[in-house]
């Protein structure tokens, strides 16, 4: 009998450790009210540290080239002894839209070099100094960048994302036109559309095929399963959606610089916006798709008629939709 008892409490404290391991941890409460400061060559790093001192978040960074060389801005691995996890300026509730939660570009924000951020109108954050930096290492530790956070770095030309992040949010390297190559986060979970815009010389995107959750094609972010298309890099104006695709993620072509898209008979759904582009001319559906269907200038969603998208000279026009309905607009 103490044999069995004595097994089934093994059995039971086994359980118990199985489950708490699968706990996730808890995210870092921070001391804002206490900033620090450490100098690295030409760059100035502000950090806040997290209440059980154990991480810091580097908030903000001062570039002085008259101390030193400002081509490679490396953070610091560790601040006051606490690894860093966290980078960029901190966000507001204006940086999301209270109705479907999602990132609002539109929104002003602030960069990590104190400088602001708006797309719509075209501000990159961009501040003299910037255009020196050339490359930007990032410790291991970051599991959170913040919107906009490399926003304006002009002369940045590569960049591997820290593997422990597991979201690229939107804007956070608006701006940086030279961006030529980028290596994702092995454990990337979520992708804003707005991450690269304005980066046109980005050719190279790849992801390591250890990730669970995405796959990178010929330019092109992949769900894993291959059966949804979410981003494509901005250097390919013609856009071939690959055959098993089934769904076009909201916003897919928002700021890139394609021009041609095709479709193919596998497409089930396409997202509100997601063929929305400041460049996107000619939309070409394969005949044998059930789900959608051109005519003229207009593509159109063969079960309720709604007009998915209209070719127009200006994609930012108040008249956008008209030729085809008004639907939008109600």
């Amino acid at each position: 009998m103490k044999k069995i008892l004595a097994k089934s409490m093994g059995v039971l404290l086994l359980a118990m450790l199985c489950v708490t391991g699968a706990v996730k941890a808890k995210a870092a409460t921070w001391n804002e009210t206490v900033s620090h400061k450490t100098t690295k060559g030409a760059f100035t790093f502000h950090a806040y540290l997290s209440e059980n001192g154990k991480e810091s978040w580097i908030y903000k960074v001062d570039v002085n080239a008259k101390k030193g060389s400002a081509k490679t801005l490396k953070f610091p691995a560790k601040v006051k002894g606490a690894k860093v996890t966290k980078l960029g300026y901190p966000e507001k509730v204006a940086d999301y839209n209270v109705f479907d939660k999602k990132e609002n570009y539109s929104e002003p924000r602030k960069s990590i070099f104190d400088t602001w951020v708006k797309a719509i109108y075209s501000m990159d954050g961009y501040l003299p100094g910037l255009e020196k930096i050339k490359a930007l290492i990032l410790p291991d530790s970051v599991k959170d960048i913040t919107l906009g956070a490399f926003s304006g770095m002009r002369s940045l030309k590569k960049v591997k994302l820290p593997d422990n992040l597991t979201k690229i949010k939107g804007s956070v390297f608006y701006g940086c036109k030279k961006l030529q190559k980028v290596t994702l986060p092995k454990k990337l979970k979520k992708f804003s559309p707005f991450a690269f815009m304005d980066c046109g010389s980005l050719k190279s995107v790849t992801i390591s095929k250890k990730n669970k959750s995405f796959y990178m094609k010929k330019g092109m972010l992949l769900s894993k399963n291959k059966k949804t298309f979410y981003w494509v890099a901005p250097y390919k104006s013609k856009v071939k959606i690959p055959g098993a695709v089934k769904r076009i993620h909201d916003a897919a072509f928002w700021f890139s610089e394609a021009t041609e898209i095709r479709i193919p008979k596998s497409v089930t759904k396409i997202s509100k916006n997601a063929l929305y582009g400041n460049w996107v001319q000619d939309i070409i559906i394969d005949k044998k798709n059930k789900a959608f269907f051109r005519k003229n200038d207009c593509v159109y969603d063969r079960k309720t008629e709604k007009v998915i998208w209209q070719y127009d000279d200006d994609p930012f026009s108040e008249d956008m939709y008209v030729g085809c309905v008004e639907w939008l607009y109600k």
